[in-house]
């Protein structure tokens, strides 16, 4: 179901020229609720003009009663240089990674 994302405005924005990253903390208006983090991934990269590949996600904070969300975004220079600072638990839900199966005890 898709909640329309009536304004994405950035915060604050640093760059990481080590890492090859730029951060940012942007507030997130919509109707209805929440929007899905795959949706706010569409909607992030069309805003600052980048590829969604190279997107990460960190953190998606609602806040209760208002309609908007604050967001902790990443943009990589590379796909390669996300896949090596961040950490694995965020590859794996953001889908980037396949989860590793569980092993079954015997």
């Amino acid at each position: 179901m898709h909640m329309p994302v009536s304004n994405v405005t950035i915060v604050k924005q640093n760059e990481n020229k080590l890492i090859g990253r730029k951060e940012y903390i942007l507030r997130v208006d919509y109707e209805g609720g929440t929007p899905s983090r795959s949706e706010l991934r569409e909607i992030i990269a069309s805003k600052l003009g980048v590829n969604g590949g190279r997107l990460m996600i960190v953190r998606v904070d609602p806040s209760f009663g208002s309609r908007f969300s604050r967001v902790i975004a990443r943009v990589y220079d590379s796909e390669d240089m996300l896949r090596r600072f961040e950490p694995k638990y965020l590859l794996i839900r953001e889908g980037i990674i396949p989860k590793p199966e569980k092993k079954q005890a015997s």
